[in-house]
């Protein structure tokens, strides 16, 4: 847990939840914050099995997948590969879409400037919904026009799409009754994610019981066409 992204913070709360979850069940439970040494802190703290609960970089982008693939201790969630694809964004839109996924469009620019709008703007390599902007028009766009100009290649300009939030949780490849997420200001960025109150969460979702099974037939092949395994997590709009 811990690690060194811009989701640190974030990761040091659901280690201390999974370690005190896993300590309830009678686990033999030794934190790691990683902060240093990664290589050598995991061999210090001789473990058997890793509970991965890091987020952001170098923890949902296969790298520490990696080290411990190569250390030869077991760990929870998906491999190297499946990891970093599915961090990518840009990538793992073009495998879903191959493959028959929806996924929303890229928005073009013309002379720099979204054909039209609104758009979203995100970053192609980061999670919990961090830099999330939604722009709705040429004025607003101004303020993120240079960024998105000096560094394509790590941003996303995308319509935007508009309907129910869903998060669809997969195990072991059959999926979970959706979850419907409803930020209180409309938008389930960062502050909506992690801030208690902000968000309503309804399980089973106020959907027609068919669009459920859609939603649940959708994530079971997301996951499938990703190489995902253990218990990952499709987020849709429907």
């Amino acid at each position: 847990m811990g690690g060194r992204s811009r989701e640190r913070e974030v990761s040091l709360r659901s280690g201390a939840a999974v370690a005190k979850a896993l300590s309830a069940l009678g686990f033999d439970v030794v934190p790691i914050d990683l902060k240093g040494d990664w290589a050598q802190a995991i061999r210090e703290a001789r473990i058997e099995v890793a509970f991965v609960a890091l987020h952001g970089a170098w923890g949902e982008d296969g790298c520490v997948q990696g080290l411990l693939e190569i250390m030869g201790i077991p760990y929870t969630g998906s491999g190297p590969a499946a990891s970093a694809l599915c961090m990518h964004k840009r990538l793992c839109k073009r495998v879903l879409a191959a493959h028959g996924v929806r996924v929303p469009q890229d928005m073009p620019l013309q002379d720099g400037v979204p054909v039209r709008f609104p758009v979203v703007i995100k970053p192609v390599n980061e999670g919990s919904s961090i830099d999330l902007a939604i722009v709705s028009g040429s004025d607003e766009w101004k303020a993120y026009a240079a960024r998105v100009r000096g560094a394509p290649e790590r941003w996303l300009v995308e319509e935007r799409v508009q309907g129910v939030e869903v998060a669809v949780g997969v195990l072991e490849g059959e999926a979970l009754v959706p979850v419907e997420v409803r930020p209180r200001r409309g938008v389930y960025d960062y502050t909506a994610k992690y801030t208690p109150g902000e968000t309503e969460y309804l399980c089973p979702p106020k959907l027609p019981a068919e669009t459920i099974r859609r939603c649940m037939q959708v994530a079971e092949e997301a996951v499938r066409v990703c190489g995902c395994r253990g218990a990952p997590r499709v987020d849709m709009i429907v």
